[in-house]
């Protein structure tokens, strides 16, 4: 019987992060073992605060990078959730997106 370790490094493998209330810092300390030991998903997934940490692992922030950004979060800006129109013209007028009609 081959050991799990064997098994990621003879076969692709995918990995899933799940939800979770603040659950991102333990999946960036999963990425973090998983790169130090050399054990790298083919594909990464994940719901809500797992899918926040695939997301800016899949755009190859290394997992040192990943547990700075989200240590550095804000509480107060984590919590300012955005919806709705009035949300959506800010940003892109922020970001210069947002031009004026004809």
């Amino acid at each position: 019987m081959s050991s799990l370790r064997e098994g990621l490094q003879q076969e692709l493998f995918s990995l899933t992060l799940s939800a979770g209330f603040f659950g991102f810092f333990a999946h960036a300390e999963v990425l973090s073992a998983l790169e130090d030991e050399k054990l790298l998903p083919a594909a990464i997934m994940g719901a809500s605060a797992g899918a926040l940490v695939a997301r800016v692992w899949s755009a190859e922030l290394p997992s040192p990078e990943i547990r700075e950004l989200l240590f550095s979060l804000d509480r107060d800006e984590f919590w300012e959730p955005a919806f709705g129109p009035e949300s959506c013209e800010q940003s892109a007028s922020a970001n210069g997106s947002l031009q004026p009609g004809p």
